[in-house]
């Protein structure tokens, strides 16, 4: 099949992303003229070269939003996010993308792209995709989709295509961002009968990263589908891919599990610690070892979340994932679009102690575990003098403080080997009643999973065992709406960052409703609400909805190729996040699209 030229990319992280492609095709050649019968034919005039094609595209916008911080951590949306960082800002925000399309000969072209990633303007400084603009520059040259490609065959069913890409595999559930890599298509409905079959295949090998810079250099993605077209709308598809993970890619996400993991244990141990302290100091204080360290892995967990704590984790191993994508037009009327995936692979965990863990568990017990343990010993042994108190409080914190670091890096040194095992749908049913209206239900089912993948305290099998269920992705795109889904899944699309399709992990059900309508070329309008839920609920609130997301977008288009646009979203965290206060984003802008 014929691929498209140009990728609009994203607008931005918060932002609804829109990927278009144009077509677009060479120049109509001019053939000779012949002459009267009774000269000589002058020699035919060599055709001209086709024009180049080009494309440009500019964004502008201002926009002010309100992030639960406790979600856009959860989402990883920005895994390097600093603990005082804002969730609520006013902002400019610019992006700029242009396209060269060069035809060297019949079936040869170069495709030449530029783009800027989202620069963005506020009180808390200037940033280039979230970073700084020096950096993102020298790491990407701001270069977009470029690369060489050649038609070859018969009507040009074989595509290839070399150089930097945009891939969008799985149905963007495995991965959407750019990568160096190669494309070959081959498309059989394209030939001529009696040759033309109903079938096309594409294998894709990508470095799934966007920079010159040495990340994700040996850790390639290998994807290949086969499709069977049942109609000129309607296909069915076959994918496979393939991810080697030689460069800690997996440790991200991993690593967070396997600390949420540890604390959760470390917790559910508590009781069991305090018996043991019991056994060595005596009941002098037993009643309240148990709520110390409660106390203590409410705050540790806090501060993990906050990134001021944590484990060093390295990763190698693969990751593979199959399933199917159907594409069904019903009637001219009603479509249907499925995709269901599953995920299988194993990852070598390598974990060490984080320093910054064992500091802050050393500053524990001096301010945490030493007043709490004096208050308890002064209401238990009156009778002992400040001196015998203090004496005794040291002690027993020294111990508890050792207790509490051994039981917190248990089983964390050494290598272990983790089962990846998970699977991913999403359908969705458009329907259009009249011409300028149309409406699309659409729903999301992840596989979850609570993180405890290490082996627990005290010689116990945690909950999840060796084995991690959520879905793991790579950078992908699901953009059903602008807080919850859009980005949150990547800083930008030139680095990838390896994520589940869900908080923390923990799964994902969701169903949404979206309505559209088109009045002429004039003014569009969308609505799109959204109900979020977990299927592994966490501990702490044992709630499972993650919340609820209203959208509505005005666009029109005073002349040609100039949309203004407003757009605005509500969040309603549900309880899996406990007590958090709503989310929402309000965004001014125009675009240009030329030509």
């Amino acid at each position: 099949m014929r691929l498209g030229l140009v990728s609009l990319l994203l607008l931005g992280i918060d932002a609804p992303v829109t990927e278009t492609r144009a077509a677009l095709e060479s120049a109509p050649q001019s053939a000779p003229q012949s002459a009267p019968t009774t000269k000589p034919a002058p020699p035919a005039k060599p055709a001209p070269a086709p024009a180049p094609l080009w494309s440009l595209h500019l964004l502008q916008r201002l926009r002010q939003a309100s992030v639960p911080e406790s979600l856009t951590r959860s989402l990883l949306r920005a895994p390097d996010l600093p603990s005082d960082a804002p969730n609520q800002f006013a902002a400019y925000e610019a992006h700029f993308m242009a396209g060269l399309e060069l035809r060297l000969s019949d079936g040869l072209f170069v495709e030449l792209g530029l783009d800027s990633g989202l620069f963005s303007a506020s009180a808390h400084g200037v940033t280039l995709d979230g970073r700084a603009p020096a950096e993102v520059v020298a790491e990407t040259l701001m270069l977009g989709e470029t690369f060489i490609a050649a038609q070859v065959g018969e009507a040009g069913a074989l595509e290839i295509r070399l150089g930097k890409l945009r891939p969008h595999l799985g149905e963007g559930a495995i991965f959407s961002a750019y990568g160096f890599g190669l494309l070959a298509d081959l498309d059989l409905t394209l030939l001529d009968a009696p040759k033309r079959l109903p079938l096309s295949f594409r294998v894709q090998a990508y470095l799934p990263d966007g920079t010159f810079s040495r990340r994700l250099k040996q850790s390639p993605i290998i994807e290949a589908e086969a499709a069977l077209h049942l109609g000129r709308n309607t296909e069915v598809r076959l994918i496979g891919a393939l991810f080697f993970d030689t460069q800690d890619v997996l440790a991200q996400l991993l690593g967070e599990a396997f600390g949420r993991g540890r604390l959760e244990a470390f917790g559910d141990q508590a009781a069991t610690i305090a018996s043991n302290f019991e056994a060595e100091f005596g009941p002098l204080f037993a009643d309240e070892i148990d709520q110390i360290l409660l106390d203590y892995v409410d705050a540790a967990t806090e501060a993990y979340n906050a990134g001021d704590i944590g484990f060093q984790v390295r990763s190698s191993g693969f990751l593979a994932w199959t399933g199917l994508s159907l594409r069904w037009r019903v009637q001219r009327e009603l479509s249907v679009q499925l995709t269901a995936l599953a995920s299988f692979g194993t990852s070598d965990l390598r974990v060490s102690p984080d320093e910054a863990h064992r500091a802050f568990i050393l500053e524990a017990s001096t301010r945490r575990l030493l007043p709490a343990l004096t208050t308890a010993i002064e209401r238990r042994r009156p009778d002992l003098s400040n001196a015998q108190i203090a004496r005794l409080a040291s002690a027993a914190t020294d111990r508890l403080a050792q207790v509490i670091e051994a039981e917190t890096f248990a089983g964390a040194e050494g290598s272990q080997r983790l089962a990846l095992n998970a699977y991913f749908a999403q359908g969705q049913i458009q329907y259009r009643p009249i011409r300028a209206i149309e409406l699309s239900l659409f729903g999301i089912l992840a596989s979850g999973d609570r993180g405890q993948i290490t082996q627990g305290t005290s010689g116990t099998e945690s909950t999840g065992g060796r084995s991690y269920h959520g879905f793991v992705s790579l950078s992908p795109f699901l953009p059903y709406t602008s807080i919850f889904f859009n980005g949150g899944i990547a800083t930008n699309s030139a680095s990838s960052t390896v994520v589940s399709v869900a908080p923390d992990g923990a799964g994902l059900a969701a169903v949404g409703l979206k309505a559209e309508t088109q009045v002429r070329d004039l003014l569009f309008a969308s609505c799109t609400i959204a109900r979020m839920h977990a299927l592994a609920p966490p501990p702490d609130t044992g709630k499972t909805h993650y919340g609820t997301e209203a959208n509505v977008t005005l666009a029109f288009t005073p002349i040609a190729n100039v949309q203004p646009e407003v757009q605005g979203a509500l969040f309603f965290p549900g309880g899996y996040f406990g007590d958090v206060q709503r989310g929402y984003q309000f965004i001014v802008g125009a675009s240009a699209d030329l030509p």
